[in-house]
């Protein structure tokens, strides 16, 4: 009865550790599901990078979702500021998210952000962006 309830099925044990990582499922889910419609008012996603962004549609059990972005203008201070904004129902999770611009791959570092609900850590390598992405800061955010 409890496993049908927490959306288990036949043969599913429903012991503590299947609830919690069924419940953990459930809330990456929602992340997942509102991160993609904020981002999809800003732009395209596509998981082969022929697009604006892509998020990793992994769960590894980890309090984040990753989003990949293709194109920078989804590092801008308010498509930022509508990601943390949702973060607001999540307590304890985060969003990564990686610069992952096509043809840069060997040249420019592995850089991006962390978004959580109090504070953004910031990862970016500016002297590689381009000029106009090298100005952006999320104080205040």
């Amino acid at each position: 009865m409890l496993a049908a309830h927490f959306g288990f099925g036949a043969g599913q044990p429903a012991g503590p550790d299947n609830i919690i990582a069924h419940a953990h499922q459930l809330v990456w889910r929602s992340l997942h599901d509102k991160a993609s419609e904020v981002l999809d008012t800003f732009g395209k996603k596509d998981c082969l990078g022929q697009a604006d962004y892509w998020i990793v549609d992994d769960d590894w059990g980890l309090d984040f979702i990753r989003v990949e972005v293709q194109n920078l203008q989804l590092f801008a201070r308010d498509v930022v500021g509508k990601l943390k904004h949702i973060l607001a129902d999540f307590p304890g999770w985060h969003i990564a998210v990686r610069v992952d611009v096509p043809g840069k791959e060997k040249t420019w570092p592995l850089m991006g952000i962390l978004i959580f609900r109090g504070r953004v850590i910031d990862y970016l390598k500016r002297e590689v962006l381009p000029a106009e992405f090298r100005h952006i800061r999320y104080e205040g955010v």
